[in-house]
């Protein structure tokens, strides 16, 4: 239903409520009762279409507009309305027998603008403190919203915009506060809770027509039946690459290959890999290890640098194994935003780190690891060769220096630096020493 209607120096008349651009302007447009960019909410009584009656308090209209003003009008003696402006602060307008236009603004900016009406009541002028309802879950605008005397569950869910797709309609609670100024003991109940069904929006098991209270906590739970599809992508050397939705919660990386048509006769297995999101546990988990290293003040064995990894890391896997044996440890289980990648042969190993010059050169199987060290140049001066290892295309990686594989990548890390001695510290160590040998001379003398 449009809710949008442009206004310049406009005001309107309506016979119970009317919304409207400015009053006393060159320029004035009418917006029937009846015009289909006004939005009601509420209990209306329609007999006259350019009359019509709030017949309960709460019922609203709500209408969209561009201009520098607006105006109310309705028939005389109609009692008081709450206004609402761009979301700003309610004010409370009241039609005396005398009254019959009502101007709500006069002096608003250019562009957009929101204009909510409400049927008031009593309680607004004698009691009026903040109550509200506070509805939750699977419905399209969460939040909290002010009370009104006589709203059911089902005006409250219209108010909050419907039902989600994933809501239940089998499953809505009411928690309502306990509230007994006669009581005289102490009880152990926290709360009162009533739950209904919904059928096209209206209470179908439960009280129909459950009127709410102040404070009320309306629940629409998510339906344990509803799941957003949940995608992922293969990509290479496959027959049919691209994203594909999981069939269910255990699918596996030998199902997401066989679905795309399996691999090309150009695709090298051995060396595929899989790509993966941190999910919010993680995240935390990394935070929380990251938060206990800083407070380590650096002590840790882990330094934090190695800790701030990107959201996105790399699963090692080996989909040869995973393929001839589906549903094996090897078989990964798949989750949303997995990315599978199937690459082309790769012929060439590189090496890096603290070698001579690092380098890329040509992969054979007749080669030692020595002989890639020494086609960059071998070792550098400061090279830890101890701790060398071997990242492969797939996200493995070894220390296993016998074990060269096509696509490969050796790393060679660096010793940590440690200074020499300078003259100050010879000095101190030698004065410490002479200090040590006189007090022994000293000491056997004595023993004498």
């Amino acid at each position: 239903m449009p809710l949008s209607r442009r206004l310049t120096d406009v005001c309107a008349a309506l016979l119970l409520v009317l919304l409207t651009g400015a009053c006393g302007g060159a320029r004035r447009l009418d917006v029937k009762p009846s015009d289909p960019s006004i939005l009601y909410m509420g209990r209306i009584l329609w007999a006259d279409s350019l009359a019509p009656k709030f017949t309960w308090p709460g019922t609203t209209a709500m209408f969209n507009f561009e201009g520098s003003a607006v105006a109310m009008a309705a028939s005389p003696g109609s009692g008081q309305f709450m206004v609402e402006i761009d979301g700003g602060e309610p004010f409370k307008i009241n039609f005396t027998p005398s009254d019959s236009l009502i101007t709500l603004a006069d002096s608003l900016p250019a562009g957009p603008h929101s204009l909510r009406v409400a049927y008031a009541i009593e309680g607004y002028e004698k009691n009026p403190e903040f109550r509200g309802f506070t509805i939750s879950g699977e419905v399209a605008q969460p939040g909290t919203y002010p009370y009104v005397e006589e709203m059911t569950l089902e005006d409250l869910i219209v108010q909050a915009g419907g039902l989600l797709d994933g809501a239940s309609t089998v499953r809505v609670e009411i928690a309502r506060r306990l509230k007994d100024p006669q009581s005289t003991t102490a009880s152990n109940r926290l709360g009162q809770v009533f739950t209904f069904s919904l059928k096209d929006g209206l209470v179908v098991d439960g009280t129909q027509g459950f009127v709410l209270e102040p404070f009320d906590v309306v629940a629409v739970r998510k339906s344990p039946g509803y799941q957003e599809q949940r995608m992922v992508t293969i990509s290479g050397e496959v027959v049919f690459s691209g994203e594909y939705a999981l069939l269910h919660k255990n699918e596996r990386i030998s199902d997401l290959v066989k679905r795309a048509g399996g691999v090309t006769s150009d695709a090298y297995i051995r060396g595929s890999r899989l790509m993966r999101q941190m999910n919010e546990e993680e995240r935390a988990l990394r935070d929380d290890v990251l938060r206990m290293a800083r407070l380590d003040g650096g002590s840790d064995s882990l330094s934090v640098e190695k800790l701030r990894e990107n959201d996105t890391y790399t699963v090692g896997i080996e989909l040869e194994k995973a393929l001839a044996n589906p549903g094996s440890d090897y078989d990964v289980v798949l989750r949303e935003g997995d990315r599978l990648f199937v690459p082309e042969y790769v012929s060439t190993v590189k090496i890096v780190g603290e070698v001579m010059r690092p380098n890329t050169v040509l992969y054979s199987k007749n080669k030692k690891y020595k002989d890639y060290i020494d086609q960059a140049g071998g070792y550098a001066v400061r090279a830890k060769k101890s701790r060398t290892y071997i990242v492969y295309m797939n996200g493995m990686i070894s220390r296993r220096k016998n074990r060269i594989e096509p696509g490969c990548e050796i790393i060679v890390p660096r010793k940590r630096f440690r200074p020499g001695l300078g003259v100050t510290e010879i000095m101190g160590l030698a004065t410490s020493a002479a200090s040590l040998g006189t007090m022994a001379a000293s000491i056997a003398n004595l023993a004498k």
